[in-house]
């Protein structure tokens, strides 16, 4: 019975730490890079330019065209969209699979559900 009790804090504990870490990779989607010029704030993200003066005041605008991009720019871009997309599908089977739900079914179930999030 202890040892029952020890995985299934155990798996609670790791399903929290999916759930931290899908949060943080959704957040980083919107971070800035940002380079200090002499005039003020230039700074990019994957998905806009930004300029920032000495005010403040900052003046971003989407890159003009998607085919100008460079390869790794579209690379991470598809890589951070799809990182979020299974997270969120892996952070559902392992809610699903654990040993603390009743929605898997059989132990063996459950145990296939769990590995198919990891």
């Amino acid at each position: 019975m202890r040892q029952r009790t020890v995985v299934m804090y155990m798996e609670i504990g790791c399903f929290l730490s999916c759930l931290c870490g899908w949060v943080l990779n959704c957040s980083t989607l919107a971070t800035d890079a940002s380079v200090v010029l002499a005039a003020g704030d230039y700074y990019s993200n994957l998905w806009m330019d930004c300029v920032a003066d000495t005010a403040g005041v900052s003046d971003c605008k989407y890159y003009p065209s998607m085919l100008d991009l460079p390869v790794f720019l579209h690379v991470c871009r598809a890589l951070a969209v799809v990182s979020v997309i299974f997270g969120f599908w892996g952070a559902v089977l392992a809610l699903i699979g654990m040993k603390c739900t009743k929605i898997g079914g059989s132990e063996l179930a459950n145990a296939r559900v769990t590995f198919a999030a990891a």
